[in-house]
């Protein structure tokens, strides 16, 4: 499966259109290449671009931020109850919030909180909701094509699986272009 077989998911990206030279460089280069990319959204400055925890920790950023501002866009359209537009998504975030509270961890202030990145994708792609979307996606081809990118490298972070070069610049430009539409 292509989530978890990093030479396929490489392949996957390739056969996509995405440039395997970008990415095909020994580690300090590569580090070196996409900090003056200024694909690096670290304020710290010390990265290790390979490391899961890394990219785990720029995936937990995105999903955060992309939290935040699919709940502000919603609530302005609909109201602080419009997750019951989503009932079915919004049954499965109690749910994990219960566990999560059973499990000893604190309460989030958002029921959004507990959603995954697909969550707020089908929110955000609704033929119902994309109109609100639209100003900053402009299409939901491109919107899509976001998901699409960062989707298989979460996976593999999220679930040990190998993270390649190309995972990390792939989510790295994302993140970036994420973070630049959110904000603007």
């Amino acid at each position: 499966m292509i989530l978890e077989d990093p030479i396929a998911r490489s392949e996957f990206y390739v056969e996509r259109g995405f440039d395997a030279a970008l990415a095909d460089f020994p580690e300090e280069a590569f580090d070196e290449a996409t900090e003056a990319a200024g694909l690096v959204l670290d304020e710290e400055g010390d990265v290790d671009f390979l490391g899961h925890e890394r990219l785990y920790h720029q995936l937990v950023r995105v999903e955060f931020e992309l939290r935040r501002y699919v709940h502000r866009i919603m609530a302005e359209a609909f109201g602080e109850n419009w997750p019951d537009r989503v009932s079915d998504l919004a049954k499965r975030w109690q749910a994990t919030k219960q566990k999560r509270l059973d499990e000893g961890q604190p309460e989030q202030p958002l029921l959004i909180s507990y959603s995954d990145l697909s969550d707020l994708q089908e929110i955000m792609q609704r033929k119902d909701h994309f109109d609100l979307f639209k100003p900053i996606f402009r299409r939901v081809e491109s919107m899509q094509e976001t998901f699409r990118r960062i989707l298989p490298a979460r996976h593999a972070v999220a679930h040990c699986g190998v993270v390649t070069q190309i995972d990390v610049i792939t989510v790295l430009a994302e993140s970036v272009r994420l973070r630049n539409v959110i904000r603007s």
